[in-house]
């Protein structure tokens, strides 16, 4: 029979972790992942596999950060990734990190990808070279996955069997908010690597982040240098003046979202409103016309015009 643990119990071991404590920006953040994983290969690559659940042997990847997709321009943009990976099997891993929930996300990595594929076939890759390439679509979320799971996998099947047609793409969804919540209700042991990689980017702190890798997600010597980069680049001026546009830009996206949704709102109240005096109209003239007055007579009394008069007697018989 299993224990069960407590917050207060996990707090008292993350606070006892051999680590000097220090607050620290979470790593969901676009630029703080992209300057930590950037500079840590081997911890990408171990989330990766993690992640996405690679068991075969893979070389330290080339990680591409911002890579720009030539030639897809939407309205004098580039298109931008937030981070493309080559693994040394020649597969590739595209990461988003997705702060605001979408309700479209998996068609936008469809997208996405085909874009990737278009990159590479534009520089000389055939059809049945194509057909061996493997693109793994990595989404780090804070919101919900399709099925609720905290790691979902997603394939192109077969929709009655279920059965996989294809896995030349391959789209992975991991809910960060669910991840991190786990960590204060369970045994970091009983959480999978997975899990635990998805707790440690929502982390705010040195020692939330030691007491998530414990001392199997990376080496010893690995979990310093790690922790000793992500303490480093939370001192770095630019990163942080970089972090305070991506906060500021995130921010004004959500007024702006707020702003229109506010708008769409009173814009149906209005709508409402309008149709509710139309129907009440509607009624005050099939009312006067009950009573026994003439066409003239009711246009006289409503201020309509004879047409509009006629348009409403003849939209209400053919009801």
């Amino acid at each position: 029979m299993k224990k069960t643990i407590t917050q207060e119990e996990i707090k008292k071991r993350i606070e006892n972790e051999k680590i000097h404590d220090k607050e620290v920006k979470s790593l969901i953040s676009d630029v703080f992942f992209k300057a930590i994983f950037g500079r840590e290969k081997n911890a990408l690559l171990r989330m990766i596999k993690s992640i996405l659940d690679i068991k075969e042997r893979i070389g330290k990847p080339i990680t591409i950060i911002g890579y720009e997709i030539p030639m897809i321009k939407k309205k004098g943009k580039v298109n931008r990734t937030d981070m493309l990976i080559i693994l040394s099997d020649d597969s590739y891993v595209h990461i988003e990190m997705n702060n605001t929930t979408s309700y479209n996300i998996i068609a936008r990595n469809i997208i996405q990808v085909a874009r990737i594929y278009g990159s590479i076939r534009s520089e000389g890759e055939n059809e049945r070279e194509l057909e061996k390439l493997i693109v793994r679509q990595l989404n780090l979320n804070t919101f919900q996955t399709v099925t609720d799971k905290t790691v979902e996998h997603i394939t192109l099947c077969e929709k009655e069997s279920g059965k996989v047609a294809s896995e030349i793409l391959s789209i992975c969804n991991v809910n960060i908010e669910k991840c991190y919540k786990m960590i204060y209700n369970k045994f970091i042991e009983d959480m999978s690597f997975a899990e635990r990689w998805g707790a440690l980017l929502k982390c705010t702190s040195l020692k939330e982040i030691s007491y998530v890798l414990g001392d199997d997600l990376l080496s010893m010597e690995e979990k310093e240098k790690f922790l000793n980069t992500i303490e480093a680049v939370n001192e770095d001026g630019k990163i942080l003046q970089d972090w305070m546009v991506e906060a500021n830009a995130k921010m004004k996206y959500e007024d702006d979202m707020n702003a229109s949704k506010q708008k769409g709102i009173e814009k149906g109240i209005e709508k409402g409103i309008e149709k509710g005096i139309e129907k009440g109209q509607k009624q005050i003239i099939e009312n006067i016309l009950a009573k026994g007055y003439n066409l003239e007579e009711v246009a006289s009394l409503t201020g309509k015009s004879l047409e509009e008069i006629e348009n409403i007697i003849k939209t209400n018989t053919n009801r």
